[in-house]
């Protein structure tokens, strides 16, 4: 049986893109999967880290989380919700709700911490993977509003990974 062997890379550059004007701004990925190879038919996994570079006026969350498979523009986006009358505040119950393209929707999922742990991780399994996996791939991070992240929509700073 033949196995196509898939080669995923992650480059370490990154881009900061505002989609508004912001005052001097810190958040930037702090870590993202390394290059790696799998057989096809097996999982493989991508994830970006953010951070804030300890910044008392930033936050090192992130609102939406989009994963683009760049061959073909498939993706799956990944909201982080909360429910409960506290959310503006960064108080309540945390979630995520991911969503994908008809081709990717029964084999990608998230993975990282629990939703109430911490959210500035965004990672993904692909399984099983597929010839159509072998492409680079783009994530797309926009940071939240506030600290806590309870708002319903992020602050407009978008970083972006080319994979």
């Amino acid at each position: 049986m033949y196995t196509l062997q898939l080669l995923f890379s992650i480059f370490l550059a990154s881009t900061a893109v505002p989609a508004k004007p912001q005052q001097s701004r810190s958040f930037f990925f702090s870590a993202q999967t390394t290059d790696q190879l799998y057989p096809t038919g097996s999982k493989g996994y991508l994830f970006v880290e953010t951070a804030d570079g300890g910044s008392i006026d930033d936050n090192d969350d992130w609102k939406t989380c989009t994963w683009t498979r760049m061959s073909d523009g498939k993706k799956c986006d990944i909201q982080y919700n909360c429910s409960g009358s506290l959310c503006s505040i960064g108080i309540g119950t945390f979630s995520r709700y991911i969503t994908c393209d008809p081709e990717l929707k029964r084999r990608v999922s998230f993975f990282g911490p629990g939703a109430n742990d911490r959210n500035n991780f965004c990672g993904i399994i692909v399984s099983p993977l597929s010839h159509h996996d072998n492409s680079d791939w783009e994530c797309s991070v926009e940071q939240c509003r506030v600290t806590g992240c309870g708002t319903e929509d992020g602050d407009g700073t978008v970083i972006k990974n080319k994979c």
